[in-house]
């Protein structure tokens, strides 16, 4: 979830406003706070009988936070934060290799590409990401 962080950067603007990835913007996607992974990872390494300490080689932990989160719950989030109202703009399909010439050079812009599309809907990840038989939940919300 932290990296929404990066709005800040947006908010001061005349009309505040962030980018988001995530699209439609009632698509909901798994999100978790990094102190949720520290915890996670702390009380596995330190768990008598552990699975990781039961042969499962590698031992894979799916993690999501209490509940999946869209743009359309991102945007009263940052609203609640600032105290003013914030303007989603959704990056499509079609600009998403724009969107990321501006932050990457070659070849890591195409690869956040890749790896955008891949969880949005019918990308290669939306059915392994929603669907974690082993998923652990953290606890962290998203703010509101």
């Amino acid at each position: 979830m932290e990296n929404w962080a990066t709005a800040i950067q947006t908010m001061e603007a005349e009309t505040p406003y962030f980018y988001s990835l995530i699209c439609p913007a009632d698509y909901t996607i798994p999100m978790v706070y990094v102190r949720d992974v520290g915890r996670t990872c702390a009380a596995q390494l330190l768990s008598a009988g552990s699975p990781l300490r039961s042969g499962e080689n590698p031992y894979i932990v799916g993690l999501h936070g209490p509940e999946g989160y869209s743009t359309q719950d991102v945007q009263p989030a940052l609203e609640h934060a600032t105290g003013n109202r914030v303007e989603a703009r959704l990056v499509q399909d079609d600009q998403l290799e724009d969107f990321f010439a501006q932050a990457f050079e070659e070849p890591m812009a195409s690869l956040f590409v890749e790896m955008t599309r891949s969880f949005l809907p019918g990308g290669v990840a939306e059915k392994d990401m929603n669907g974690v038989a082993r998923v652990q939940r953290g606890e962290d919300t998203l703010g509101l």
